[in-house]
């Protein structure tokens, strides 16, 4: 979606937006009071995830970084959640994995072995076991 939106945005700064990636001085705001965190907070934890997306802005057509707000929220969601769980919650849920890699079975049976072992590890820390594995594959790997 090349092209200018008049003098202000490129069309793809635009596009960015309206999926939740915003240049820092809009970024910072949003993630902070939708986290809880300080602005300054929310900051680092943006320029920590930052894929370096950017998009020309201005007249002059200036590169400008943008920030992904949706993932930046829902990686405090799961940091947060993941600091309540044991110290060895990620070793657990990776044995099962590591145990089926080399197995001959189909991938629907080492699929559900592994859905059982984290069904229970998500009964006993007495979690949901879909934000469990969210947590594991997005902090733990």
């Amino acid at each position: 979606m090349a092209g200018y939106s008049g003098y202000s945005k490129s069309n793809n700064a635009l596009a960015a937006e309206e999926d939740g990636r915003w240049p820092m001085t809009v970024a910072r705001k949003i993630v902070a009071k939708k986290t809880g965190l300080k602005v300054a907070e929310a900051q680092q934890l943006l320029e920590k995830l930052h894929t370096g997306e950017y998009h020309h802005t201005s007249k002059r057509y200036n590169a400008t970084r943008y920030y992904d707000t949706v993932h930046a929220i829902e990686y405090h969601r799961l940091t947060t959640f993941a600091a309540a769980l044991p110290d060895d919650w990620t070793a657990r849920m990776n044995e099962p994995r590591k145990a089926v890699e080399n197995d001959t079975r189909t991938f629907a049976e080492r699929r559900a072995e592994i859905g059982a072992v984290d069904a229970a590890l998500a009964a006993e820390f007495g979690v949901d076991a879909e934000t469990l594995v969210d947590a594991f594959y997005e902090l733990a790997r």
